[in-house]
């Protein structure tokens, strides 16, 4: 799976990866099984949000900022 999308949205993933990586698994996993396909998340001081999109076509993962 490529990530692709907002830097900063990319960052707080992996941020996310290093501290919570169960958290990032649900997060994978919801934006993939969910019939819309996107999740939201939040940075860790909650001050944004971003949306996480399962392109199926190209397997991608699409971070956008809110």
């Amino acid at each position: 799976m490529k990530l692709v999308g907002d830097d900063q949205g990319i960052a707080v993933l992996k941020d996310i990866r290093l501290t919570r990586p169960d958290y990032l698994k649900f997060l994978i996993t919801e934006a993939r099984s969910s019939t819309l396909q996107f999740v939201e998340f939040f940075s860790d001081d909650n001050e944004q949000k971003y949306l996480l999109k399962f392109r199926a076509r190209s397997g991608e993962l699409v971070v956008e900022k809110i």
